[in-house]
């Protein structure tokens, strides 16, 4: 059954609405502390994933390898006297078993870390990606490829010199792109030795 159009309706008073304006508030007020427990916990969450991924990763390096393999507190490429883990950690192969990794020794990272799983790293020289965060001295994940879609960026040997740049392709012409102003496109010309090695996949830079 309709309301009588002709009895005014109620609305909500000053008073009325006030008030549930203020329990509102208060209800709100008690929920932040529920997401950030729901927050926090998430985070939780991916660290012991995480870390049961690197413990599993260390596993299997230390059989496949027949090798000592540590997992430490870490500052970047270096372990850290420390008990608390939660800024992050490496694992190694510690040849000489003291517990501590020289520069020598293999740093093993997880490759799920990456958004594609990577084959191999890559230390960058210069400066000529600066502007795309990718430094003189990171690491860069490479996976494998002989093709990549235009505008990736790749790391590709021309004239037998390796580089990383982003790819621009089109029917009339290949060229590497900087991502820096100071330095310049290289083109590739036909017949040149050219091959696209892999694709970048994220980097790894020390703390």
């Amino acid at each position: 059954m309709y309301p009588d159009a002709r009895q005014p309706q109620r609305g909500t008073s000053l008073i009325e609405l006030v008030t549930l304006l203020a329990v509102a508030v208060i209800a709100l007020g008690a929920s932040v502390p529920l997401f950030s427990d729901v927050r926090a916990g998430m985070q939780l969450r991916g660290s012991m994933s995480h870390w049961m991924s690197s413990l599993a990763l260390a596993r299997t390096a230390a059989l496949e390898r027949g090798r000592n393999v540590v997992a430490c507190p870490a500052d970047g490429e270096r372990c850290v006297a420390s008990t608390f883990w939660h800024d992050g950690w490496i694992l190694f192969e510690d040849r000489d078993r003291n517990g501590e990794r020289s520069s020598d020794e293999l740093l093993l990272l997880d490759r799920a870390l990456f958004s594609d799983k990577p084959d191999y790293l890559l230390k960058v020289k210069g400066d000529s990606m600066r502007d795309d965060g990718i430094f003189d001295g990171d690491l860069v994940a490479v996976k494998r490829a002989s093709e990549a879609r235009n505008g990736q960026v790749v790391v590709a040997r021309v004239d037998g010199e390796i580089t990383i740049k982003r790819l621009e392709r089109s029917k009339a012409r290949i060229r590497l792109l900087p991502r820096n102003p100071e330095h310049v496109p290289i083109e590739v010309r036909a017949g040149q030795d050219f091959a696209i090695e892999g694709v970048y996949c994220g980097l790894v830079r020390r703390g």
